[in-house]
Order: structure tokens, then C-alpha cells, then sequence
């Protein structure tokens, strides 16, 4: 049905933020033991790891070679996997997109979700940092008509509001069976819920890829949860 990397928790991260939680609180402090959105997305990870259902994939060559050689029925990631799934052109008309599943037994949870790659940055230690910012500024974060030329171009789902409204955003798109893809993303990027993602995403789950393989291994749930609150409170706190 899907593929997993057992070193890459984007899934528990998409899963985290449909019900409005994530690694850490809103006030930006590690949120692992008591976290039951977190318990909630582990469980259906080991669910799903061991119903047979998930190839298991180790990198990114590895990822989308299972989806484009037909090894997967679906991918459940990130809008901008699109043009990645496009390159199959014999699988043309094959596919259509859906709003991301959401967490069946947690009441807040909803169909909408986010994995990152809506974010520009500009670097100040190097030269025409000032330009750089510049030039962000009048192209991906205000100009539509360019949205819509990208849209046509490269499958390029834009984060800016008005790019919703552009001409190409209600076009259906062959691949995708006629969808008007662009216009169901623009409707899903509304929904999803507000988390504070804090500044240590990436460190945490270096560490808590140990605690779900520990999980899907048998251990228990809450202890193994307690247990790595402690370390990764220690972990960011150097």
C-alpha cells in the first residue's frame, strides 16, 4: 500500500500535526510522555509495520523507485512529490490525489496535514543576503502570475494565499484523471492545524527513531515514552 523508511518519522510527523501536536508544546518545550497524538500516530506506525502492507524503502532512490515501478498503491506525503509520480507517464490516468488520512481514533485529528517544503531562507553571513531577501520577496512570496506559470510548468503548489485564485489552480490535470489538483491543495493547505514546531525537530527525532523501533519491537508504549522525555529533554537542552 505504502512505503516506510524506518529512519524517516515523516509519517508520525504528518499524523502529529493533523491533530494540532508535534515533539514539542505550543510554549516550544519537549512534549513526548504525556503526548497522546504522539502515542496515537506510533501505534498506527506499528500497525502498519506489521500488517504486511508497507514496503520497506531505505532512501530516497528507493522511495520514489517504488511508486514509479508500480511496487506501492499510494504515497503519502507532501504535495511536491507530484511531479516526482509524474515521471511514470505509462501510469498517466492511474492516479488521483485524496486528503491526507486522518487519525481514526483521536477526535481532533483532521484531514489535512503538512511535511515541510513551503520555506525559503537566506542565509545573512554571505554576500547579497539583502538581495536574496529581495528577490524572495517579489517572486515566490507575492507574485501570483508567477505561481501560475510554475503551477503549469512544474507542478509547483505554491504556500501563497492568492496563487489560490489563479487561472491554472482550476485546470484539471490529465495525469490525475482531469483533478483540479491545485485547487484541492489550496483547500487542504487551509485546514491544517497550527503547531509550534520549536528549533529542535530534526534532533528529537534522531533520538526518537530508537524509541518507535524500540515500540514496534514490543516495549511498552508509556514506559519507553517517559523514558525518552528525559533523554531528549537532556539532548536539546545542551
Amino acid at each position: 500500500m505504502l512505503t516506510l523508511d524506518p529512519s524517516d518519522l515523516g509519517q508520525i510527523r504528518m499524523m502529529l500535526q493533523s491533530a494540532g501536536s508535534w515533539y514539542t508544546d505550543t510554549d516550544g518545550n519537549v512534549s513526548i510522555a504525556n503526548n497522546q497524538a504522539l502515542k496515537d500516530a506510533i501505534k498506527i506506525y506499528k500497525e502498519l509495520t506489521e500488517s504486511g502492507i508497507a514496503k520497506q524503502t531505505a532512501d530516497w532512490d528507493q522511495f520514489v523507485g517504488a511508486f514509479n515501478n508500480g511496487e506501492v498503491a499510494s504515497v503519502v506525503t507532501g504535495c511536491w512529490i507530484t511531479p516526482s509520480i509524474k515521471k511514470a507517464e505509462d501510469q498517466s490516468g492511474k492516479w488521483a490525489i485524496a486528503p491526507f488520512p486522518k487519525m481514526a481514533n483521536n477526535s481532533v485529528s483532521k484531514n489535512a496535514s503538512s511535511i515541510g517544503g513551503a520555506g525559503w531562507y537566506v542565509l545573512k553571513n554571505v554576500d547579497n543576503s539583502e538581495m536574496a531577501v529581495d528577490f524572495l520577496g517579489k517572486t515566490f512570496a507575492s507574485d501570483a502570475d508567477l505561481m501560475n506559470d510554475l503551477a503549469d510548468a512544474i507542478t509547483l503548489v505554491s504556500t501563497l494565499e492568492k496563487a489560490a485564485d489563479v487561472a491554472n489552480y482550476s485546470k484539471g490535470d490529465e495525469f490525475f484523471g482531469e483533478q483540479e489538483i491545485f485547487g484541492d491543495f489550496a483547500k487542504w493547505t487551509s485546514e491544517v492545524p497550527s503547531v509550534n514546531y520549536g528549533m529542535h525537530t530534526y534532533a528529537i527525532e534522531d533520538i526518537m527513531t530508537e524509541a518507535v523501533q524500540a515500540i514496534i519491537g514490543g516495549a511498552d508504549i508509556d514506559t519507553t515514552l517517559n523514558s525518552f522525555q528525559e533523554q531528549i529533554e537532556a539532548a536539546v537542552a545542551q
